[in-house]
């Protein structure tokens, strides 16, 4: 394919071309360029001030609920999980037991989530203080060493997924 150019002091230029323009090639230089130009060329209504009204008021805020489905984070979770032979049972009763024998009570709450018996102990651990919230999350994790079917998080959505 030959293409003619003529320059600005009358010579007449040839160039060779061996692949011919296709409407892809040029797809692809022209949409590009089509939405860059339509990207910056955006303008915004000018916004109205009314200089009428220079009232200051503060509003506060309340935090929003949370949207539907989702689930508030827990301090502590601890999760038996299953690798297809259901969960370790005596770990489960071990840790309630365990629970039940704090000096200090907590609220728990349980999430069944699998088919073979998985199911999350959700902790606020509302009832203690910052420090005992450590002491306690770190005496759960020693006593849960070394338990291959249990996993333990701290400030984590307490859901049934793992």
């Amino acid at each position: 394919m030959r293409i003619f150019t003529l320059s600005k002091n009358g010579t007449i230029s040839v160039f060779h071309r061996s692949k011919p323009i296709t409407m892809k090639r040029i797809l692809y230089v022209a949409l590009p360029l089509l939405l860059l130009t339509t990207a910056c060329n955006r303008k915004q209504a000018p916004v109205a001030q009314d200089d009428a009204k220079t009232d200051t008021t503060v509003v506060t805020q309340e935090p929003a609920p949370l949207p539907e489905g989702s689930v508030e984070n827990a301090r502590l979770v601890v999760m038996f999980i299953s690798k297809g032979a259901g969960i370790d049972q005596k770990t489960k009763e071990a840790f309630e037991k365990w629970l039940q024998e704090q000096p200090r009570q907590v609220k728990w709450e349980v999430t069944t989530w699998g088919r073979e018996g998985e199911l999350n102990y959700c902790l606020k651990l509302d009832e203690l203080s910052t420090r005992d919230q450590e002491k306690f999350v770190e005496q759960t994790r020693i006593f849960l060493t070394d338990k291959d079917l249990v996993i333990v998080t701290e400030n984590a959505p307490c859901d049934r997924r793992r």
